[in-house]
């Protein structure tokens, strides 16, 4: 996601914890050269624990399965997220997901918010049981995103969100519950949907017109490449629904080579794409 937005041509900040080994030194360095600010990206002094991984299987059709281990930055914690606060304060939207223990996602809400700052959590992935803890940070966000599945996941937590509703009726629902502005659900190969509370509009975005179906080749990164260009383009201005538009275009385009990060394309090759 940051790398994303930081293509995008965005001013990007990362808050973690990698181990002393290799891997970390390797992340960093990467981190660096694209272009993000680690200097909240502290490094795990106990060399028995690992820089954190992901373990991706890929199909025939390019669908993923994904194994995580966080590793060093599981060990971060609330009081490196506080001396982090400046970090926060100069940043206008904060994003977190639920990877890590959740005591460090509802710290860093809780100063984004104490700040003023717009806070949008991608739910991903959604823990098995709904906490006084997941519930705190659930209030904290003012956008949530995540993919058809992870929508419905949390929405589970929810015994009166009964399924013959419709999705606008469903997602107001969850807006009600926790206070959220907007809940943005990822389709894969038929786009996203947004909801708008504030007006109680539901709204679907195409998927984007420049990917065709034999054209994908792996949709690992597809959701974090989208949530990067999705707060690219709204730190440019736009409505959060231009905004997903937009994304799944960027995101479109990621799922036509190998990789993750790698696959993220920069502004140019979008303006380049846009023009022709």
């Amino acid at each position: 996601q940051a790398v994303q937005a930081c293509r995008l041509g965005k001013d990007v900040s990362f808050i973690g914890k990698v181990g002393s080994d290799a891997f970390g030194d390797a992340t960093r360095k990467k981190l660096g050269e694209e272009g993000i600010d680690t200097s909240g990206l502290l490094r795990c002094l106990d060399a028995n624990i690992p820089t954190g991984y992901s373990n991706v299987n890929v199909n025939q059709n390019g669908e993923n399965t994904i194994i995580f281990c966080a590793g060093a930055n599981k060990q971060l914690d609330c009081n490196e997220i506080r001396a982090s606060s400046s970090i926060i304060q100069n940043s206008d939207i904060v994003v977190a997901q639920l990877e890590l223990d959740l005591s460090i996602t509802r710290q860093s809400f809780s100063i984004a918010k104490d700040y003023g700052k717009t806070t949008l959590l991608n739910i991903a992935p959604v823990p098995h049981a709904f906490t006084p803890l997941l519930r705190e940070i659930l209030h904290l966000a003012d956008v949530i995103c995540g993919n058809a599945l992870e929508i419905k996941q949390l929405m589970d937590f929810s015994s009166n969100m009964g399924y013959n509703k419709n999705e606008q009726d469903k997602q107001r629902q969850l807006c009600t519950a926790f206070g959220f502005s907007y809940v943005i659900t990822t389709l894969g190969a038929k786009g996203s949907s947004l909801y708008d509370f504030s007006d109680n509009s539901f709204h679907l975005s195409s998927p984007s017109p420049f990917v065709d179906q034999d054209a994908v080749v792996d949709t690992v990164g597809a959701g974090d490449s989208f949530i990067g260009a999705l707060l690219s383009r709204r730190l440019n201005g736009d409505s959060w629904k231009d905004s997903a538009a937009f994304a799944n275009i960027v995101a479109g385009e990621s799922i036509k080579r190998e990789g993750t990060q790698r696959s993220f394309p920069y502004m140019r090759d979008i303006q380049s794409l846009l023009v022709n």
